[in-house]
């Protein structure tokens, strides 16, 4: 058994200066066959583990590349799920668009009032009456004014500023004070 010790040694670490499996003198008493078998079980058991080795070194980069693999799909999926959610939470804090600018032609009101000029004012319409305002009753004034009011609240004003040619103030309306008429008679 001293024997297989040392050849297995001889063997494995393949030390240099030790003797070569064949110069190692073999007991008289162990069959020389024996020595023979000992000495393939070695070399055999020797290049099973260097083929083992072997296959694992090159195993390993696949493992390491199927790792580093998935570990950029883990960070891409992570860096997605991150822009997602940020951009859905920048969604839900960007206001709303302002609403379209209002307008008002005068040739809306062509059937209800002569209008020269119209312009917007917010939510205010500033209308300049082209014609005669006097000759008109209260009654006739106010039914004027209301229509108008009407097809400017369609269009989304709340209030109407009326003036003459000159600028002086005629009429005012709003949802709140309904129409207010203006005493041009008092110059």
């Amino acid at each position: 058994m001293a024997s297989y010790s040392s050849l297995l040694t001889v063997v494995r670490n393949q030390v240099p200066g030790m003797p070569a499996p064949g110069e190692i003198l073999v007991p008289e008493d162990e069959p020389a066959e024996t020595v023979q078998e000992i000495f393939e079980k070695a070399v055999t058991r020797v290049d099973d583990k260097k083929a083992e080795q072997e296959a694992e070194k090159t195993l390993l980069p696949g493992r390491r590349a199927r790792k580093a693999y998935l570990k950029r799909l883990g960070i891409m999926a992570a860096a997605i799920l991150f822009l997602g959610s940020l951009a859905i939470g920048v969604r839900f804090l960007i206001p709303k668009p302002p609403p379209d600018a209002l307008s008002f032609s005068p040739s809306e009101a062509r059937n209800v009032i002569s209008l020269s000029e119209t312009r917007p004012i917010g939510t205010m319409l500033y209308a300049k009456l082209s014609g005669q305002w006097d000759p008109f009753s209260a009654e006739e004034r106010e039914r004027e004014i209301v229509s108008l009011a009407r097809l400017a609240t369609e269009r989304g004003f709340t209030s109407i500023y009326l003036v003459n040619d000159a600028g002086e103030p005629l009429a005012e309306w709003d949802n709140a004070t309904g129409v207010k008429l203006m005493d041009t008679h008092g110059k």
